[in-house]
This record gives structure tokens, sequence and C-alpha cells, in this order.
């Protein structure tokens, strides 16, 4: 069995073009798309990394980006449903994980908990911790299997489906939901926007140096030490894409 992450990143941002190549630490010249790769690439759950981006010319700076650090797929720009089908059937994947690019706290042990959940569970389901919403925004996960994404791919025929992935599969496979043990879920740890990115550079700013793979417990105590970090994105509202209040930008 082959578990992989596969990390939808493009240019092409609404509200924040080129977010995905800003970099983080704030001037250190890695791009906020490679500490994704690296936060994953930790996690022991997983088999491979793999940036799914699109074919889209400026996304050819996106791949310039990660050769080399990890593997890469190029697909539709619209149909992100198709992008993830054609890169998991390229590289063999049984178990898919999907993550964004605009999520540069990801956890690989909240990764590997929630991977882990999916296992248990007898696979052939969903399993997230997204649709019931405890931890952070930002700190993001889905985990489904090739055969659920193939019956998305033949079957989804309405354009939010393919847009973001996931919501045929969870309107038609079983559901199954990790919480967290405190509920953070006013959090915003997601990059849509400067204010958000101000954030995520304070944060990467006082704790990468000490420690790169740094974890979520480590931006809750931080953030519970200096609550003034908070005010930086407070006012941003997360844009909504009109089903069951899920967020994810297409990407």
């Amino acid at each position: 069995m082959r578990t992989g992450a596969i990390v939808q990143a493009r240019m092409a941002s609404t509200r924040l073009p080129g977010k995905v190549l800003l970099p983080l630490p704030f001037g250190s010249g890695v791009s906020m798309l490679r500490q994704v790769v690296r936060r994953l690439s930790r996690c022991k759950t997983i088999d491979d990394v793999i940036v799914a981006t699109t074919t889209a010319e400026a996304d050819t700076e996106v791949v310039k980006d990660v050769a080399g650090t990890c593997k890469y797929w190029r697909g539709s720009e619209d149909d992100v449903l198709s992008r993830y089908h054609d890169a998991a059937r390229a590289f063999g994947l049984d178990v898919i994980v999907r993550i964004t690019a605009d999520c540069p706290f990801v956890d690989p042990v909240v990764v590997g908990e929630i991977v882990g959940e999916h296992l248990r569970a007898g696979r052939g389901g969903f399993t997230s911790n997204t649709l019931d919403r405890t931890y952070p925004r930002g700190l993001d996960v889905e985990v489904f299997d090739i055969d659920a994404l193939v019956d998305a791919h033949r079957e989804a025929k309405i354009r939010y489906q393919a847009e973001h992935v996931t919501p045929y599969i969870y309107e038609h496979h079983p559901v199954h939901h990790v919480r967290a043990a405190i509920d953070r879920s006013s959090l915003r740890l997601t990059v849509d926007t400067w204010q958000d990115y101000a954030l995520a550079c304070c944060i990467y700013a006082d704790l990468y140096n000490m420690n790169p793979c740094f974890s979520l417990d480590d931006v809750l105590a931080l953030l519970d030490k200096k609550p003034w970090l908070g005010l930086i994105n407070k006012d941003i509202v997360q844009k909504p894409d009109g089903w069951l209040g899920n967020t994810f930008d297409k990407m």
C-alpha cells in the first residue's frame, strides 16, 4: 500500500497571487510551498509528497521551485479533481492525503494521526478534520482511497465537485471525523491575504531558527504567550465556497 500527500499549488490565487512562492521565513529564499513539502516529508505515514500544479505558463515557476525536492504533476487549472486523479494514478497511490500549499503550519503528527484513523476505520471512506472543524484553519487534512477518487472522477458532474476535489467523495462515501482535544477552530493559520502572511512570518521568525520542524503545539504556545500576534489577521473573513461551509481555495 502506497500513501501519498498531494499538495495542490498554483500561482493564480485570487486574493494573494503568487503566495505559494512567498518566502518563509521572510527573506530566507525558501518558499512557503517548499516549507509545506519539507514538513510533510517528515510524516512517517507518507511514502510520497507530490506537488500538483497546472499546465498554465505561470505555474512553470512552481515546478522550478520544487524540482529536485519532491515529485510533481501538471494538470488542469480548473478541474482540480482530474488533476488529483491523474497525479494519484501516475504515481501509483493507494491512499491520498489532500493538502493545500497555503498551509505552512501543516503538522506531520496531525497528518499521521488522521492517516492512522483512516486506516483503522477500514479505509474506503473519507477521513478529515475539516467537516467538523476543531483544528485551526490551515491544519486541514483530508484522506481518501484511490477507489473513492476514481469514483469521484468518473461520477462528479457539478462544477464545485471538480474545483474542490473532495465534495463528491464525502457526499457519497462514509465519513470519519477527527477532532482536536481542544477546539481552536477560530484560529487562522492559513495564508490567503497579506495579513495572514504577516502572521506566518512572525511565527516563523520566532520558532523556525530554534526548531525548523516546530509543531502545532509550539505555535499554540507562542500565540498564548504573545496573544497580540493573533490581532494581525483577526479581521480576515474566510472566503466561502458555498457548500457545507468548507473553504478550500481550489488552487
